[in-house]
């Protein structure tokens, strides 16, 4: 699918949450998820945390202006990547240096939103309580410094995205399309979860975007 978009794209192994969290890195706070979530995370949960932030720290290693992360269960349909680079630049346009990331997996559920704009018929909305789920997210460099220098970034204390959703609520920064951008595929992990709640789902892949001229390219 990335190829038809004519991207070039790397795929980021997983992390895998059943080996525990690397020495040395991320906190997993199994009083605080308890607190927050009425549970502890199981190693699935735990697992995709860290490769999201595996996948920030990779983006904010280079030098790209922005980086698209895709679940690699996501459907891309076609001239996703065109709208992608068209939603960024009126986003640069509008809002500078003050916009941290586009959750373009995912709708907007009804409220905690204004229309910012619509673009090639894509109505995009700012976004007080990011919807949930992280099939596929666009970063700003600042969006993922703010994020991986937050508590959420330092402490893992329950599942991404909502981890993410209590984040970006507090930055008022975050945008989403009206209706979802892309679909997921059904097919299971090769990461087996063991906990209460299953995840019949895909791992990480990370697409890192240098932004040139109005045109995405990835390296």
């Amino acid at each position: 699918m990335l190829d038809r978009e004519q991207v070039a794209w790397r795929r980021m192994p997983a992390v895998d949450g059943r080996q525990g969290i690397p020495e040395g890195d991320y906190d997993y706070d199994e009083a605080a998820a308890i607190i927050r979530h009425d549970r502890p995370l199981n190693t699935g949960e735990i697992g995709c945390y860290l490769s999201h932030i595996k996948a920030l720290r990779m983006f904010l290693a280079g030098e790209a202006a922005c980086a698209v992360v895709l679940e690699d269960d996501i459907d891309i349909p076609s001239g996703t990547f065109e709208n992608l680079n068209a939603i960024a630049a009126k986003l640069d346009e509008f809002y500078g240096d003050t916009w941290d990331c586009v959750n373009f997996g995912s709708a907007q559920r009804p409220g905690f939103q204004d229309t910012a704009f619509t673009e090639n018929g894509i109505e995009v909305r700012r976004s007080t309580y990011m919807p949930l789920s992280t099939p596929g997210i666009m970063w700003t460099r600042a969006g993922a410094e703010a994020y991986v220098s937050s508590i959420f970034g330092q402490n893992i204390r329950g599942p991404v995205d909502t981890e993410m959703r209590s984040h970006f609520a507090r930055r008022g920064r975050s945008f989403v399309p009206a209706d979802t951008m892309t679909s997921r595929l059904d097919f299971s992990s090769e990461i087996a979860v063991s906990g209460s709640r299953t995840q019949p789902k895909g791992r990480i892949g990370a697409l890192h975007i240098v932004k040139s001229c109005g045109i995405f390219q990835i390296i």
